[in-house]
């Protein structure tokens, strides 16, 4: 059975990197928040704070 990659696609290599375009996450909170929806039920580990929560140092 081959294995699942867990990675988000590959980007072309002259892709402009100054602004998201098309369905680009626009913050890390909405990078990481669909990274759980397509990888969640995967054994991974770590946690995503909910918006608002306050940083630990």
């Amino acid at each position: 059975m081959p294995q699942k990659e867990m990675a988000w696609p590959r980007q072309p290599s002259d892709r402009q990197w100054e602004k998201p375009e098309g369905d680009d996450p626009r913050t890390l909170y909405q990078m990481l928040m669909v990274s759980q929806e397509r990888f969640g039920s995967e054994p991974c580990f770590g946690y995503i704070p909910a918006p608002g929560w306050q940083e630990s140092t």
